[in-house]
């Protein structure tokens, strides 16, 4: 018994001397997890005020690295969750709103000179729309906190937990499909017409080159069944819907040509 009891105190002696040296002289939080129970009581006693401060410090962190983040209750997921999805809605509008823009505007006008597909006008539209919201993005989260939305209060730990995370990624993505949707705003005034115009148009330019020469054009009259005019009528008509005498019909001629075409072919024999 007195030589368990010597070993014993002799590694309770090696224990306080190893915990007084680290605790005294370390200028940093000490990492209490290699120190035992009966060794911080034991040393506590032999603590300078300092180590003493040091210790207070490591079983606060120690607590609260330990402690259990509680759970979000519903009403703050779904208050997160709104949160998370309303400025993505104004990104997905924005986005949407200003790519069809672009891309019909692009098709209408440069697409007509550079001989674009649609496509290619929409990916053009698309590049636009991204670089402008860049420049938009803190103008729409700024309208977006001006709106006074509910705030879900959670700390930071529990913004980290998983729970947390699906629902804000979730709810992102659902933001700007809806977005995207209410940006499709602009196809319901869209000029209809003029694309119809412009293959109608593309048909006839053979060489793709933005003009209609007037033996081309013979053959869109001839498509709208005025197959027996004389040479003189197609002349005079074709010098009329020429409005600049170059000799060709653009596209914006033809658009005119078209609409004549349409009121004459009733009339036709």
């Amino acid at each position: 018994f007195r030589t368990c009891f010597v070993s014993v105190t002799m590694l309770l002696r090696r224990a306080l001397t190893r915990s007084h040296r680290l605790l005294c002289t370390s200028t940093k939080v000490p990492n209490l997890d290699i120190f035992s129970s009966v060794e911080l009581q034991q040393a506590s006693k032999q603590l300078t005020p300092e180590a003493r401060t040091r210790i207070i410090q490591a079983l606060q962190v120690k607590e609260e690295v330990t402690q259990e983040i509680p759970r979000p209750t519903r009403g703050q997921l779904v208050k997160h969750g709104i949160n998370a999805s309303v400025p993505f809605v104004g990104f997905g509008f924005v986005d949407n709103f200003l790519m069809i823009l672009f891309g019909d505007v692009i098709e209408s006008y440069l697409g007509l000179w550079l001989g674009l597909s649609t496509m290619a006008c929409a990916a053009l539209g698309n590049a636009l729309s991204d670089s402008l919201g860049c420049f938009m993005g803190g103008a729409i989260e700024a309208a977006a906190a001006k709106l006074g939305l509910p705030s879900a209060n959670l700390s930071d730990a529990q913004m980290n937990l998983p729970q947390t995370r699906t629902i804000r990624t979730f709810c992102s993505a659902l933001g700007v499909l809806v977005g995207c949707i209410i940006g499709m705003v602009p196809l319901l005034f869209q000029d209809t017409q003029r694309r119809a115009d412009w293959e109608a148009f593309q048909k006839f330019d053979h060489n793709g080159d933005g003009w209609i020469a007037q033996d081309d054009l013979r053959e869109a009259v001839e498509g709208f069944g005025l197959k027996d005019v004389s040479d003189e009528w197609f002349k005079e008509f074709f010098e009329k819907h020429d409005t600049n005498k170059d000799g060709v019909v653009d596209f914006e001629e033809f658009r005119g040509l078209l609409r004549s075409l349409e009121a004459r072919k009733p009339k036709a024999r």
